[in-house]
């Protein structure tokens, strides 16, 4: 047996991307979840007691 025969077909540098077969269900869902990843980050707030915007709960 020859050791091509047991060694991976990606590249140790790949990622989950190359390694998945179906290249427009991969494109999609890395969109979906860079969709989902973006909306989520957009939710956080950071407050300091030292902004210079005024704040909309202080009415």
């Amino acid at each position: 047996m020859s050791t091509a025969a047991i060694r991976p077909t990606y590249s140790p540098h790949s990622v989950l991307a190359d390694v998945l077969p179906c290249h427009a269900v991969v494109d999609v869902a890395v969109v979906i979840y860079g969709a989902a990843l973006t909306g989520l980050a957009a939710q956080v707030a950071v407050h300091t007691p030292l902004s210079l915007v005024p704040d909309r709960r202080t009415r």
